[in-house]
């Protein structure tokens, strides 16, 4: 028999795998995918983006409903329920080619590839965007309940190390355009977790809760949770929200256009998915600083320091002709995106607590999933409509700064 201790440790890993696995669902991992369907199915950049945005609005209003169901049926039974879906998932995508000959004399290409697309890129981002980075999360956050903050800022050291090289990763397992072949063996991966996570979440009631070392731990005052009413009139979830919906906006849609965006400004390609490897060490770096203010209590701080991120990020894509500003906006990015995973996850549980945790994650992810499946269409009509990405980007700079200064005269304290 494993001790309980190898077995947290043992979840622990499962749980950052569970990300690095559901990474084509989301946005960061999808980005390597959007040029290859683009130029192998003959799909116009609206098409596809608004495609993109009904499946990612339809994955979000179902985290709403499988919040909830996750908090009664519990996070193995869940687990063992979504990555066989998520493993069929990239399967049937990955098959797109193959389906349509079963169905072409009675249907045009156009008409199944919008169906299709929409029904696969709806699971995808459902099961990868939604339900198992937040099954992953959840658990870390009660397997080492009392230390979210430094807990999941390890959790994104692993997660985030992988992260920066998956874009490449998927891009060389699309070679010469065979996208679908990247999804059928990344599929592979879910089924391997389902194996996983049958041996080693089992009896979890008598896992005791992991307590790592801490030289100072302060307990933020908790608010009671009693209903989705209540908790959409206080100023504290909605100061939160407005900073994860806003980064949501930004990181998903630069991510899906990033490739055009740098194109435009004369960056290479090569370049443009090169800079998430920065980026991902600046998301590791900054997790753990994050951590440590999230123990600390200093969530303000850290919702402060993360508008700030933003717009140094936006402010480095604007001036992107500069190789030094391609830096400053992967750096930039790379802070939010590690402000966002500490503040996504530990923020709720220590000012809501973990008795509705589900539930209040579902209607965060849903909110800041929609603000993310706006993005990828707007970012493509203002580029239609005015010849270039960045009058939406000077857009988002002044939000940016109003968000600020709402949330600092807002946010208690």
């Amino acid at each position: 028999m494993l001790s309980n201790r190898v077995k947290n440790y043992a979840i622990f890993a499962i749980a950052c795998a569970l990300v690095i696995c559901s990474l084509p669902g989301q946005s960061m991992g999808f980005c390597a995918l959007t040029e290859p369907i683009l130029r192998t199915t003959g799909l116009s950049r609206t098409t596809f983006s608004v495609i993109y945005m009904a499946a990612t609005i339809l994955g979000g209003c179902g985290i709403l409903v499988s919040g909830r169901l996750i908090d009664y049926f519990g996070i193995r039974k869940s687990l063992l329920l979504a990555l066989p879906l998520w493993a069929l998932t990239l399967f049937c995508f990955g098959s797109c080619f193959a389906l349509y000959q079963l169905v072409h004399y009675a249907v045009s290409w156009e008409i199944f590839s919008a169906v299709f697309f929409l029904i696969c890129l709806s699971m995808m981002r459902f099961l990868g965007q939604n339900v198992l980075p937040l099954l992953g999360r959840m658990q870390i956050v009660r397997t080492f309940s009392g230390n979210e903050g430094l807990a999941i800022a390890i959790y994104g050291f692993f997660v985030s190390s992988s992260r920066g090289f998956v874009p490449q990763t998927i891009r060389s397992l699309a070679k010469y355009d065979d996208w679908g072949h990247a999804l059928r063996v990344l599929s592979l991966s879910g089924l391997a977790l389902f194996f996983l996570i049958l041996f080693f979440l089992h009896n979890r009631s008598e896992v005791e809760p992991v307590q790592l070392p801490l030289k100072k731990k302060v307990q933020c005052k908790q608010l009671p949770f009693v209903s989705k009413g209540q908790l959409l009139k206080t100023s504290v979830f909605w100061c939160i929200a407005s900073a994860l919906c806003m980064n949501e906006f930004i990181g998903t849609g630069t991510a899906i256009h990033i490739v055009d965006i740098f194109r435009e400004r004369g960056i290479s390609e090569n370049i443009a998915l090169g800079s998430y490897v920065p980026l991902s060490i600046a998301t590791v770096v900054a997790g753990f600083f994050f951590g440590k203010l999230m123990d600390l209590g200093k969530i303000k701080a850290s919702i402060l320091l993360m508008f700030l991120a933003q717009f140094f990020g936006l402010l480095g894509l604007d001036f992107s002709q500069n190789y030094g500003c391609v830096m400053l906006y992967a750096l930039s990015m790379g802070v939010t995106w590690g402000a966002h995973r500490v503040l996504l996850v530990a923020a709720w549980s220590k000012i809501f607590g973990q008795e509705h945790i589900g539930e209040i994650y579902g209607i965060v992810y849903f909110l800041s999933t929609v603000a993310g499946a706006i993005s990828v269409p707007l970012m493509s009509l203002f580029r239609h409509q005015f010849g270039s990405y960045f009058s939406l980007m000077h857009i988002l700079q002044l939000i940016v700064i109003s968000c600020t200064i709402l949330c600092m005269k807002k946010f208690p304290a």
